[in-house]
């Protein structure tokens, strides 16, 4: 899995451009791998934005949706006193939400939620 997150020009810290890109072979390791949708990691002052069709709903929450194994989205990090903060935590609680739901996948399984 490629994750590539940057800053977002002409913002501040704490606005993020997170692309994520699943590699062929993970891909041919999941049956039906068209779309794989997965819950989005919960974290203090974390706010996403997602265009479709990159994302979806799962249990009434907002969740991200691999297509053809490539997910976008904007995100922002924010703590407590309004302060931009970096990605290092939200990438690795990014990174076990989608590991875990292609595992699920690849049991046939559905959709893990990481909180």
């Amino acid at each position: 899995m490629l994750i590539e997150i940057t800053r977002i020009l002409g913002f501040e810290l704490g606005a993020w451009q997170v692309d994520v890109l699943l590699e062929l072979s993970e891909l041919e390791s999941i049956p039906d791998w068209e779309v794989i949708v997965f819950a989005l990691p919960i974290l203090p002052g974390q706010v996403f934005f997602i265009d479709r069709p990159y994302r979806d709903v799962h249990e009434l929450a907002l969740a991200g949706r691999l297509v053809e194994g490539e997910w976008r989205a904007k995100m922002q990090m924010i703590d407590p006193m309004g302060v931009g903060r970096s990605m290092d935590s939200a990438k690795l609680a990014l990174v076990r939400s989608i590991n875990a739901s292609i595992v699920a996948a690849k049991k046939g399984g559905e959709v893990v939620v990481q909180r």
